[in-house]
């Protein structure tokens, strides 16, 4: 099982189509599994962080956890990857999963509106993903 990579690197074009397509698979499995409100940020060129957000909602704790384990299952079952970190999954009102190009934020509707994370990356072009 392969761990996504522990440095940040500018990615390579190559990386960014894989990472591109990593994150529009891991916004299909959240609607699959019902999630809400799903918003995939572009953040090339605007953070070291990631290159892509994907950001969701879950209708509770427990559903948050639910999508996490989805995500994490079909990454590892895909790609033979697993998230470099793993935060907030016990108490699951904010999930993160890092997979080096691309974090995945998993809220609960009260936590999505308290820290807003659409309004600090409002200069992220926003990726169509629905199928």
């Amino acid at each position: 099982m392969k761990t996504a990579q522990k440095t940040r690197t500018r990615a390579t074009i190559d990386e960014h189509e894989k990472a591109l397509t990593m994150t529009l698979a891991l916004a299909r499995n959240a609607e699959e599994k019902r999630a809400g409100n799903i918003l995939v940020l572009d953040l090339s060129g605007l953070s070291p962080i990631a290159d892509y957000f994907v950001i969701l909602s879950g209708r509770s704790r427990i559903h948050n956890r639910a999508l996490a384990d989805s995500m994490e299952d079909y990454l590892k079952r895909e790609e033979d990857l697993l998230p470099r970190g793993r935060e907030g999954y016990k108490e699951g009102s904010w999930v993160l999963l890092d997979y080096n190009f691309v974090v995945v934020h998993i809220l609960t509707e009260e936590a999505r509106e308290f820290y807003h994370l659409e309004r600090l990356w409002s200069e992220a072009q926003v990726v169509p993903h629905s199928s």
